[in-house]
């Protein structure tokens, strides 16, 4: 619970982010509460799947946390190719 609230409080906080230095330490907080999703993740597919199927829905769990980790960074990098600044 503390770990969801911490994340959408970071989250929420990026509405009033207005330099660079407050837009790193909210994505290290943001990180840091980050962190804990994943165990919490692991440990609600291991009680609801069966053995047989934990290691796929792990790979999945995984791999799209990476996936749109990467895609981030495309994207960024294409919108600031585009001209767009971080600011809102």
């Amino acid at each position: 619970m503390i770990a969801m609230i911490g994340y959408g409080g970071m989250l929420v906080s990026g509405l009033v982010v207005a330099d660079y230095a407050s837009l790193v330490g909210q994505r290290v907080l943001m990180g840091f509460f980050m962190g804990s999703m994943y165990p919490i993740a692991v440990g609600i597919y291991s009680g609801l799947f069966p053995a047989g199927v934990r290691g796929l829905i792990a790979g999945f769990v995984l791999g799209t946390y990476n996936l749109a980790v990467s895609a981030l960074g495309f994207l960024s990098a294409a919108a600031f190719r585009a001209g767009a600044v971080w600011k809102v």
